[in-house]
């Protein structure tokens, strides 16, 4: 196929509830997996004032979590419900961020960590299997391209959603959390943008049902 059938063909995919399933999942793990990749130590350090060293031993100990876990779930995906991991994924990852929109002890913050990475590690097996079950035969190529797209689209998506909640609130506390500004309060500032992810995730719970 030329460059324009792989267009019209990617975009032919979208006619299958799944795969427009998998896509807005894609989206919310993309937002997720980058926004809070960028969140996490920006918040302990800026916020809390946690020493870098502190903060890259935790977010070290995270990123343990979600390989055990993708290896986990790589291996049980095709044993339980596609559907059952990934929203076991997304759930998780929703508390976890309700968690650190709460928590100001380091312990609650490190459990939280690992249980975001664990939710991400989670979701990706079983996002590409989905994917995989509602393509057409010969189309998995074309079809993983458009959820890696997506997921990268996400992820931008959730980096910009920390400016624009700065812009449209004018809340000098979330400015001065980001360090764009000299900050009054940093206290509100990590709930209201890990509140917002959490909810982005809740939300794609509710398309999960759609994946096969």
């Amino acid at each position: 196929r030329d460059v324009i059938g792989n267009v019209a063909y990617g975009m032919s995919m979208f006619a299958s509830p799944g795969f427009r399933a998998a896509a807005l999942v894609s989206v919310a793990y993309g937002a997720g997996m980058y926004g809070s990749t960028f969140l996490i130590p920006v918040f302990m350090q800026g916020a809390l004032g946690i020493p870098a060293l502190t903060t890259g031993n935790i977010l070290l100990l995270g990123g343990v979590a979600l390989a055990l876990s993708t290896s986990l779930a790589g291996r049980v995906v095709d044993r339980l419900s596609t559907r059952l991991v990934v929203a076991a994924g997304l759930a998780c990852f929703a508390l976890a961020c309700a968690l650190l929109a709460w928590a100001r002890e380091l312990a609650w913050i490190a459990v939280a960590v690992v249980l975001c990475r664990i939710g991400l590690g989670l979701v990706i097996p079983g996002l590409y299997t989905g994917m995989a079950q509602v393509v057409v035969p010969g189309g998995l190529r074309e079809g993983t391209a458009v959820i890696t797209l997506l997921r990268q689209g996400g992820g931008a998506l959730g980096v910009s959603l920390i400016g624009v909640l700065t812009a449209s609130s004018g809340s000098a506390e979330l400015a001065g959390w980001l360090g764009l500004a000299p900050a009054g309060s940093a206290a509100a500032a990590p709930a209201t943008v890990f509140a917002g992810i959490a909810q982005l995730f809740v939300a794609a719970l509710g398309v999960v049902r759609r994946l096969r």
